[in-house]
């Protein structure tokens, strides 16, 4: 089974780099993980980032889906200046671009402006909430490769009246404690429309925005809290937003998401 950290690697040099998307990172053996996706652009975009300027901000576009397979990822420094730099990454697949990631790379400026983070604390213990199994055939393939456990909400189409949940989350395979684990974390749930509805269905992200906060310390191996959900949802489409805190409250990223959703199937 593919790792994280083996799924992101990249070979080639220079501004142009190749992946393998394993097939089990995938959301139903033949499209690619969005997270996954991501993740391998921010690695890609780490490549040209200017040295002591860390990510803060990514801004994803999804164009068509990714099979599993050599995936080609191009990166262009657009701008830099002494606090910020500016950069694009573009995954292609036989010669269509599939995904377009741009990046704020920001320097660190003091401490002349904090404002107290304003999100709710994490809920229960990890190590004393229940572990959600994986179910083949019910959840998407990539989702063994990660341990939930849901604390808040409702599970998906369970009908629910509200449009959200939280729980907490961490990598199953090896992953590095960077940017690019966050960002597969993010996106590693189902989206926060799910719960209200009765009956399965589709999604799509369109447009996925995150924004990363200082980057504290934090291991691997430790569980991480996700909470998501829905701003508003019409006309098939849904935006969400979703946070990623440490155990300790510690706010790492924050996200917004546009997905375009299906109409359910019917239970017969």
């Amino acid at each position: 089974m593919s790792s994280f950290r083996d799924a992101i690697a990249l070979n080639g040099g220079g501004t142009s780099l190749v992946a393998d998307v394993p097939a089990v990172w995938t959301n139903d053996g033949r499209a690619a993980f969005g997270g996954l996706l991501g993740a391998i652009g921010v690695r890609a975009l780490d490549t040209i980032a200017p040295e002591g300027c860390p990510l803060r901000s990514v801004s994803i576009q999804h164009h068509g889906a990714v099979e599993p397979g050599p995936l080609s990822a191009s990166v262009t420094l657009l701008d830099q200046s002494r606090l910020v730099a500016s950069g694009e990454a573009h995954l292609s697949q036989s010669d269509r671009r599939c995904v377009t990631i741009s990046a704020t790379f920001v320097r660190p400026r003091g401490r002349a402006l904090e404002v107290p983070e304003s999100v709710a604390r994490p809920q229960g213990d990890p190590e004393k909430t229940k572990l959600l199994p994986y179910m083949e055939g019910v959840m998407p393939v990539f989702a063994q490769l990660f341990e939930y456990k849901w604390t808040e909400g409702n599970l998906p189409f369970s009908g629910a009246a509200e449009a959200g949940f939280a729980g907490w989350c961490r990598h199953k395979s090896d992953a590095d404690a960077g940017p690019e684990a966050v960002v597969a974390l993010l996106d590693a749930w189902p989206p926060a429309v799910y719960p209200i509805l009765d009956a399965p269905a589709q999604a799509r992200t369109l447009s996925w925005t995150i924004h990363f906060t200082s980057a504290p310390e934090w291991a691997p191996g430790e569980w991480l809290y996700f909470r998501s959900h829905a701003t508003v949802a019409r006309d098939g489409l849904a935006s969400t937003s979703g946070t990623l805190q440490m155990a300790d409250g510690t706010l790492l990223a924050t996200m917004k998401q546009l997905i375009a959703v299906r109409e359910p199937r019917k239970r017969k």
